[in-house]
């Protein structure tokens, strides 16, 4: 496994350590209104619920919890993390008397409607709830996913404060399960992480929906993606889904500015429109890159180094062209156009790296035979067609590749640019090394 896979390697690279300064889709609130949702607060009633207060930062906390260690820690996290959001939504940070949150954490909600500090009964949540910079989250079996929710949350509150929008459901909610999934050390806060295994962010599971969605055949397209109704049940999958969009959107540099142009137009009536705008004519290599991210996804998976590296194809010349493929990334465009009909046939040559560390895998193109990935030998060569005018309704080209291995035939049903990736897993590609040389030319 590469060390690579501490973070995304992408995202947000704000670390924020204990003694640095401090620091659901809903329409922004005026400040007046988010008091209002559950009138003045009686500090006696509430005392006598059961429900004790803590000031702290830029945290005001409501608990019917005991006190611990876990939970003092909570405020750190809300500084920390309010410092992360700044730098990432790149807005100025304000004074704590001009950016407070405050949050009721819940074990028994009846204790909090006896103290009349529930929203009124109208407003349904299963988990958390935020309006304006005030959030209401039930407590969790883990103290990792309490304060997964509680940022996810705060991301909604931050985004609605200072952005005055979350925008529309998919980048409301893939953005707070983005900057909720995070590393908490020593105080020491990273958002956006790539979790490098179920035990790192437990009760979370969204890369094994993703996964398991997509091999039985259940993977929505990015239009149904986008098309989320708030107004509807949004169930596990959804939040899983919307994650992955947000994820695959900032973990390729190809597509993060084009999010991030979003983040202050968020009060837009067309928010998608403007996102269709930005992206232009990527939109069917976005496909493609979410057919393959989905597809691949794992623990520790290595967003920038699995991007399919596109690039057009020019017809191959009469003696062949020979083309130099990397170990450490994942598609690679050959820049060879491929005629349907014509037979070709591609010969591989030169030795790599597969496996790093202190006794490492020399692979050449047919793979090494002790170990598999996706059902193909460890360093096989493998290649497909990408057609010269995709559409966004066809299956991915990347979800069938062929296995090549040092030498093979290829006869390609459709007119596309060659592709060739060397056979690994997408969390282990940091630590290859080398490359091969891939001969190509027409068969008789």
């Amino acid at each position: 496994m590469s060390g690579q896979g501490l973070t995304y390697g992408w995202l947000l690279l704000v670390t924020l350590v204990m003694g640095f300064a401090t620091a659901d889709l809903r329409a922004s609130p005026p400040a007046a209104t988010s008091a209002r949702l559950i009138g003045p607060i009686d500090e006696n009633q509430v005392s006598a619920a059961g429900i004790r207060r803590v000031v702290k930062g830029r945290l005001t906390l409501y608990t019917d919890l005991p006190p611990s260690g876990e939970l003092d820690e909570l405020h750190a996290l809300i500084d920390r993390a309010y410092d992360a959001w700044c730098a990432y939504f790149q807005v100025p940070a304000q004074p704590e008397a001009d950016w407070h949150m405050r949050a009721f954490l819940m074990s028994d909600r009846a204790r909090f409607r006896r103290a009349g500090v529930l929203p009124p009964e109208s407003v349904v949540f299963r988990h958390g709830y935020a309006w304006g910079t005030t959030v209401w989250l039930d407590e969790q079996p883990s103290e990792y996913y309490r304060r997964h929710l509680l940022l996810h949350e705060g991301t909604h509150a931050f985004m609605l404060s200072r952005l005055k929008s979350c925008g529309p459901p998919w980048l409301a909610e893939g953005m707070a399960e983005l900057l909720a999934t995070h590393r908490w050390e020593n105080g020491r806060l990273v958002l956006g992480i790539m979790p490098r295994s179920r035990d790192e962010t437990p009760q979370l599971g969204r890369i094994k929906q993703v996964r398991d969605e997509t091999a039985a055949g259940r993977r929505p397209t990015l239009e149904q993606v986008m098309n989320y109704d708030i107004r509807a049940p949004w169930d596990n999958d959804r939040y899983a889904w919307s994650w992955a969009f947000c994820a695959l959107l900032e973990g390729m540099p190809r597509y993060r500015a084009t999010l991030h142009s979003l983040f202050p137009r968020l009060e837009a009536k067309d928010v998608d429109g403007l996102f269709r705008a930005e992206l232009k004519s990527g939109w069917s290599e976005l496909h493609d890159d979410w057919a393959e991210f989905t597809s691949q996804i794992e623990h520790g998976y290595d967003i920038e180094r699995a991007a399919i590296q596109f690039a057009p194809g020019a017809p191959l010349p009469r003696e062949g062209k020979t083309v130099e493929m990397t170990s450490d990334r994942g598609w690679q465009s050959a820049r060879i156009t491929l005629q349907s009909g014509q037979r070709y046939r591609l010969e591989a040559a030169g030795q790599f790296t597969i496996v790093g560390g202190a006794t490492p895998w020399t692979s050449e193109a047919n793979g090494v035979s002790i170990r598999y990935h996706a059902g193909q030998l460890l360093g096989k060569l493998l290649a497909v067609v990408r057609p010269d005018e995709p559409a966004a309704e066809r299956a991915s080209p990347f979800s069938a590749p062929l296995p090549l291995g040092s030498h093979g035939t290829l006869s390609p049903t459709v007119t596309g640019t060659l592709y060739l990736k060397l056979n690994d897993a997408p969390s282990e590609r940091a630590d290859n090394r080398g490359s091969i040389r891939v001969r190509v030319i027409e068969a008789n």
